[in-house]
């Protein structure tokens, strides 16, 4: 929605573009994930893909999302130390800058950061899912 004021902002801004990507929309999330320092997202089911990357974050959960799931998923990554959570009513230009110059600034905490994310992810969980639904489907026909 913003993608162009951002794009004006960050050249005025003068930082150094070599490293910094503002899109719209990215293909190819592997190999983006790889290349991130720091991801800054909101906190739906992308919470799961930061956590099998091993990506250290800023989460911004969307405060409309359906049974304030985002919050609740953002806490869960939060508490655990795998992201920093930024409530969409307390972001400001300041407070995106103090927090991702911190993060970026803060080697250590970023490796400790994708630790915790890294224990949070559950290998397998679709293969675990699918044999569970199975599970039930063939009771009820029993």
């Amino acid at each position: 929605r913003n993608l162009e004021k951002t794009r004006e902002a960050f050249a005025a801004s003068g930082a150094d573009g070599s490293r910094i990507a503002v899109e719209a929309f990215l293909n190819d999330m592997p190999q983006q994930y790889a290349a991130a320092d720091i991801v800054l997202a909101r906190s739906g089911s992308t919470v799961s893909e930061l956590c099998a990357a091993g990506k250290p974050s800023l989460l911004v959960p969307f405060p409309q999302a359906a049974d304030d799931h985002q919050r609740k998923n953002a806490e869960v990554l939060g508490n655990a130390g795998a992201a920093v959570v930024l409530l969409q009513k307390d972001v400001t230009e300041q407070s995106l800058l103090e927090t991702l110059t911190g993060l970026l600034t803060d080697r250590e905490r970023r490796e400790r950061m994708s630790a915790a994310a890294r224990s949070l992810a559950r290998p397998g969980a679709l293969e675990r899912i699918v044999e569970m639904i199975r599970g039930l489907a063939d009771s009820k026909k029993g």
